[in-house]
């Protein structure tokens, strides 16, 4: 193993979950420049109180992830020296690979929902209108659950397609003890909430905001309504674009398993049975795709 594969698979999960929160945060970009009710005034104070929260997220997030990685770490460079990792490291370090979306998915929810906190919390102090709060904290939740479910989805299929076939070169995904299942309703679960029940929702309370500054007075209707078929498009293109994408993910990362267990099925049915099918993931399919591994070792 080369050094630069080494360094890219020992960080591939920390910038994958890094990426996701980019996304999170240009999607909050993008709320803020086209829909009005969202739109912050660019005063110094708001400014500095965005790069500061920023840079804590970034910081924490990078510092526990980096701390949850180490035995995977230690583990990959004994890989990639040619040295044999104790049991106890060995074990420690797939434990920890596949438990590391689930990880990813608590601290990406504490800080986003950290962030719901402390935005009005501050805003309340500050000479802005007083909804802004409000919206801010919705915003934050809206768009850290997106980022959550896709953080979710990119850092399995990173660790289906990249780091399992090194860790779990003979498969046995599912016998790792204290291992969290990513099972099959768990991401049918989050598929339904990233792109349908989130973006429901904001466009929901998008259209009751709206509604709520007509009747206070602080806007023209007219100038509401104008404003608001601005923000419902643009919602809905950023949704659709998040739905498509985590779409995608769920389909790869469920269909190449199922194309692998009947390629050796395929070849069993011929009377082949040295073909091994490579075990991806600890769910259902990854399950099933061990016990076949088994059955054809009976078989030879």
């Amino acid at each position: 193993m080369t050094r630069a594969r080494r360094f890219f698979l020992a960080n591939l999960m920390l910038f994958g979950n890094m990426m996701a929160n980019i996304m999170g945060v240009a999607l909050m970009a993008a709320l803020d420049r086209w829909a009005y009710m969202i739109r912050l005034p660019r005063t110094p104070e708001i400014m500095w109180l965005i790069i500061i929260y920023d840079l804590f997220a970034f910081t924490v997030g990078f510092g526990v992830l980096l701390t949850w990685e180490r035995p995977i770490r230690r583990h990959l460079a004994d890989l990639a020296g040619g040295r044999k990792s104790s049991p106890a490291l060995k074990n420690l370090a797939r434990r920890r690979l596949l438990n590391e979306p689930w990880v990813a998915v608590c601290l990406n929810l504490f800080l986003w929902g950290l962030a719901a906190l402390v935005f009005p919390l501050v805003l309340f102090q500050l000479p802005v209108a007083t909804h802004l709060g409000g919206v801010m904290a919705l915003r934050s939740l809206f768009v850290g659950a997106i980022t959550v479910t896709t953080a979710f989805f990119l850092l399995e299929h990173l660790l289906q397609h990249r780091l399992a076939p090194v860790f779990f070169p003979g498969g046995g995904l599912s016998r790792v003890r204290g291992a969290w299942r990513i099972r099959i309703g768990v991401r049918m679960a989050g598929l339904l909430l990233g792109a349908c029940m989130v973006p429901f929702l904001a466009i929901i309370f998008t259209i009751k905001g709206s509604a709520r500054l007509v009747e206070m007075g602080r806007l023209p209707a007219a100038e509401v309504l104008g404003d608001l078929q601005t923000a419902v498009v643009v919602l809905c293109v950023l949704f659709m674009a998040n739905a498509v994408g985590l779409a995608a993910l769920v389909t790869v990362n469920m269909v190449r398993p199922l194309r692998e267990i009947v390629r050796v099925l395929s070849k069993v049915r011929g009377g082949d049975f040295g073909n091994r099918v490579q075990v991806m993931a600890n769910d259902e399919i990854g399950y099933t795709a061990d016990m076949i591994n088994q059955m054809t070792e009976g078989l030879a």
